[in-house]
């Protein structure tokens, strides 16, 4: 990510630096982080509507597309060869992190499942669409835990 000048994920990460420490909701945080990342590479996904169609994605069994770029419609989803599930409950989550950011992120419990798939999704998103993995996302887990370790009694 970093072998061409990109201010716009520069200033990504940098927001991302500064809100870690004080964060309540590191997961979310993450996936915000990720969501802002790829709308500054020009890999934004499509959460709102199919991307196959442009039917509004309604809360139904839609399915995600990394090669198709976001949400496809129960009509469209066996269309892709690579769909995966994607729960209301999960698109619902990752709309709210696409147009909130970090803000957002703070504001947001979420639940085991939603927190699993989404980062699982993203992950297959991130490596299909870039061809490489955000290596900031280890470092800012990493900086995360030393901070905790750091703040917690007898640290």
């Amino acid at each position: 990510e970093w072998e061409s000048e990109n201010h716009a994920l520069f200033d990504v990460l940098e927001r991302m630096l500064r809100h870690i420490s004080t964060a309540r909701r590191l997961d979310a945080a993450l996936r915000a982080y990720e969501l802002e990342a790829l709308a500054a590479l020009g890999y934004r996904p499509q959460l709102d509507s199919c991307v196959a169609c442009g039917r509004a994605a309604a809360a139904e069994n839609n399915g995600f597309s990394s090669t198709a770029g976001g949400v496809l419609c129960p009509l469209c989803r066996g269309r892709e060869g690579d769909q995966h599930d994607i729960s209301p409950a999960t698109l619902a989550t990752l709309r709210h992190l696409q147009a909130g950011g970090l803000a957002a992120a703070d504001r947001l419990e979420m639940a085991g499942a939603v927190r699993t798939q989404s980062e699982a999704l993203l992950a297959v998103y991130i490596s299909d669409r870039l061809e490489y993995s955000l290596n900031s996302i280890n470092v800012l887990r990493a900086l995360r835990q030393q901070i905790a370790i750091l703040e917690s009694p007898g640290g």
